[in-house]
């Protein structure tokens, strides 16, 4: 026997990023912004932080006796 390897190795491929897909007009983006965000005045926003933070503390004790 030579002193050769036994098998002769391949040369890797270079790595290249797989194509992006192209938007298909059938099909539109469901996580795409249809319309400009509505500015919410400060007013009404310091009316909202009660319920919004009572139905997080309600999701958050949801979730932890799920997980528990």
């Amino acid at each position: 026997m030579s002193g050769e390897a036994c098998c002769a190795t391949t040369p890797v491929a270079k790595e290249i990023s797989m194509p992006r897909p192209q938007p298909s007009h059938r099909q539109p983006d469901l996580f795409a912004p249809k319309d400009p965000p509505v500015l919410i005045a400060t007013s009404d926003r310091t009316k909202l932080f009660p319920p919004v933070g009572a139905l997080l503390a309600e999701t958050l004790a949801i979730i932890t006796e799920a997980e528990g």
